[in-house]
């Protein structure tokens, strides 16, 4: 049996048979929390980190800012397999900024 908006009495939710399922995403506890922590590691800190340490040993600008968007690169793959969901406009950014520097 699935679950319909009808009204019924357990509070607007009514099983008809053949209905199917809908696949609502499950908020999971400290979602928000961990969204955070992995945009402070992977999206701001990480790479701010990564390039000032490559520029501190000598590495030029540009191979710096590339390799420092393996992180990104990294948080994407992680959301993607922990949402089971493509952050597309994250991929698009991160190849922009991949291919940009390979034009300089």
């Amino acid at each position: 049996m699935a679950w319909t908006m009808a009204g019924g009495p357990d509070g607007g939710l009514t099983r008809y048979p053949g209905t199917p399922v809908p696949r609502y995403p499950v908020i999971q506890p400290f979602s928000r929390l961990r969204q955070i922590a992995m945009i402070l590691v992977f999206d701001l800190g990480g790479p701010l980190l990564a390039y000032g340490l490559l520029r501190s040993a000598g590495m030029s600008a540009v191979a710096a800012l590339v390799i420092s968007g393996v992180l990104p690169a990294l948080g994407i793959a992680i959301g993607t397999l922990m949402d089971r969901r493509l952050d597309v406009i994250g991929v698009v950014v991160l190849a922009a900024s991949w291919w940009v520097p390979c034009w300089a």
